[in-house]
């Protein structure tokens, strides 16, 4: 998902942990709302993950990933130059580059030190001449900002 740019739905994004409740999109904002009170007033606790224990149970995949020939070909790219900041696969393939190296450094520093890393990460790509285009893209909602490019297979 980070390093394709695939999209999930909430349904799915429920199934793999990363959201605690769906709702329609007709009834989100409200539920929304409503859990945002709940957490508020303190009628329902925020739910707790032990990211670092979920790193290290997926720490031997994370590793299979990295050693991969298409991946370390994929780590070993250059960033892409000006004139190629409008190409989909070079802007994708360089943000892909970023996306594992916060994988490997948050799954090595742990969930703290990986956040403060992918911020500083996700700057490093957005001040890219790749990155502003994209940018740019995206609040003019460009349909290929969107494009899904399948990097690496899994």
């Amino acid at each position: 998902m980070s390093i394709n740019g695939e999209p999930i739905d909430g349904r799915e994004a429920l199934q793999l942990g990363l959201a605690d409740e769906f709702a329609p999109s007709a009834t989100a904002v409200l539920r929304a709302f409503q859990t945002a009170q709940e957490f508020v007033s303190g009628r329902k606790k925020r739910p707790a993950r032990d990211w670092d224990a979920i790193a290290a149970r997926q720490k031997k995949k994370l590793q299979a990933l990295l050693a991969r020939p298409e991946v370390k070909d994929l780590l070993a790219l250059d960033p892409p130059t000006k004139d190629k900041a409008g190409d989909l696969a070079a802007a994708r393939t360089y943000a892909a580059q970023f996306v594992l190296k916060a994988l490997e450094y948050g799954y090595a520093a742990g969930f703290k030190k990986g956040l403060r890393n992918d911020a500083r990460l996700f700057g490093e790509v957005a001040a890219s001449a790749s990155g502003q285009e994209w940018i740019r893209r995206f609040l003019e909602k460009d349909p290929m900002q969107s494009a899904y490019l399948k990097l690496v297979s899994f």
